[in-house]
Formats: structure tokens, C-alpha cells, sequence
């Protein structure tokens, strides 16, 4: 008998420990899942954060350069203004064969605070080409967002960049984008077209910016934005099965 209740004490405190064990590893899984929604929900608002210092700064190099009251900035007069609103930062048409690499488009050196851009993409801008302006501002992003070094662009090195340094040519991308396409200045268009046209840039960065100009539409609107397609919205389609 005794070592019955002995044996029925053990298997009460064994069940105990592994209960304790099962609550400790579901309170653990919660607590990571709470910790990385907060983090999801920090990187969000720090990324809006990001995103809305950087559309700021793109607004105030325009203001500086006198550029804020117009739509599509040509490539002399952006020259001239620098040239003239900021001596400081020189942009220097550079031989292709000159260039560190020969796929480089263009490159910032901080040290020199200079812009060498190749000629190619030079005589590109010249001719109102949106993806060489597209490159030129690039890099007036990297010298307005004081990003340090010599940060280059060309077609293939993207990929190779650390994840420090992706982060640096999408802020440089996004500042691009707002320098070439500001909001405010593109609220009225209807369409990706019309911003492509207004402002002279690329159809890629027309469809970039488009879409920045449909979220800045809602958000001011008031309305919720559409989710993407292939996303269901499970409150409409259960409102839809109770009125059928």
C-alpha cells in the first residue's frame, strides 16, 4: 500500500512538472510572438518614420535650388542651380572609360563632396532621358541624405551590396523619387501616364510614383486603401454571404 501512494505521489509531482513545463514553453512561444509583432510593428512605423524624413529632405533640396514651384526639372537647369545655389557639391561630367568600373552610371564621393557622372548618362539627361535623371538625382540623394563614402550605381552591383548598403541606394531611390515626382505636385494626376508626361521621367518610375500618389490620395481622403489582390477581405465576403 505504501508503495502504491509513493508511486501515485510520483506520478502526481511528474505530472505537475511537465503541466509547469508545457505552461512555461506556451508563455515563451507567446512572448515571442508578442515580441515580434512589436518589432513588425516598430520596423513599420520606423520605415514611415524613414520614408517621411526622406520625402522631406527631397522637398527642402528643391526649395534650396529654387526647383519647388515647377513640375519636371531639365537637367541644365538642375546643373545651374547647383552650380549656383550650391558650390559646394560639384557634379562633373566624367569619360565612361574614367570611371572606376565600366558599368558605373554615376558615383557621389563624399570626400570631394563631387557627383561624377559618366558621359553617357550625361548627354542622356542633356536629351531629357528620365532614366539618366533618375540616376543623377540618385546620387544628389546620397549627398542630401549625408550618406558617407563613395556610393556608386551601376546595373549590376545591387545584388552584391550588404544589407547596410541596399538600405543606403533605397533611401537614395526613394529620395530620387520624391525630388523627380513630388506629391504634391502630382495629387491631381489620374494616372500613371499623366505623371510620366508632367514630369518627364521614366515609365518605370512614373508606375513608382503613381502608386505612392494613389496611397497619399486615400490617406488624405480619408478612405481605407484597397487591399492588394491577392489578399481576401473575410469581413466583406461574410456581409456578402449574409445578404444572399
Amino acid at each position: 500500500m505504501g508503495l502504491a501512494r509513493s508511486a501515485i505521489r510520483v506520478g502526481q509531482r511528474a505530472a505537475v512538472v511537465e503541466a509547469r513545463q508545457d505552461w512555461n514553453k506556451g508563455t515563451l512561444r507567446m512572448q515571442r510572438a508578442l515580441r515580434v509583432d512589436e518589432n513588425k510593428r516598430r520596423t513599420k512605423g520606423e520605415q514611415k518614420m524613414r520614408l517621411t524624413k526622406i520625402e522631406s529632405r527631397a522637398k527642402l533640396v528643391r526649395e534650396k535650388l529654387g526647383l519647388e514651384g515647377i513640375d519636371q526639372i531639365v537637367f541644365s537647369a538642375l546643373r545651374d542651380r547647383l552650380a549656383e545655389r550650391q558650390p559646394n557639391l560639384h557634379l562633373k561630367k566624367t569619360l565612361a572609360d574614367d570611371m572606376p568600373n565600366e558599368q558605373d552610371e554615376a558615383y557621389y564621393d563624399e570626400n570631394s563632396q563631387t557627383i561624377f557622372v559618366s558621359d553617357v548618362v550625361w548627354n542622356r539627361a542633356e536629351n531629357g532621358d528620365g532614366d539618366a535623371m533618375f540616376v543623377i538625382a540618385h546620387e544628389l540623394g546620397h549627398a542630401y541624405l549625408d550618406h558617407t563614402g563613395i556610393r556608386k550605381r551601376n546595373s549590376i552591383s545591387y545584388s552584391r551590396y550588404s544589407l547596410k548598403n541596399r538600405t543606403l541606394e533605397d533611401e537614395a531611390d526613394e529620395f530620387a523619387s520624391h525630388f523627380l515626382v513630388p506629391t504634391n505636385r502630382a495629387l491631381i494626376a489620374p494616372n500613371s501616364e499623366y505623371i510620366r508626361s508632367r514630369f518627364g521621367v521614366s515609365s518605370l518610375q512614373s508606375e513608382i510614383a503613381w502608386k505612392r500618389i494613389k496611397l497619399a490620395k486615400f490617406d488624405l481622403a480619408g478612405t481605407q486603401r484597397p487591399l492588394p489582390r491577392n489578399v481576401i477581405n473575410f469581413r466583406e465576403a461574410v456581409e456578402r454571404q449574409r445578404d444572399n
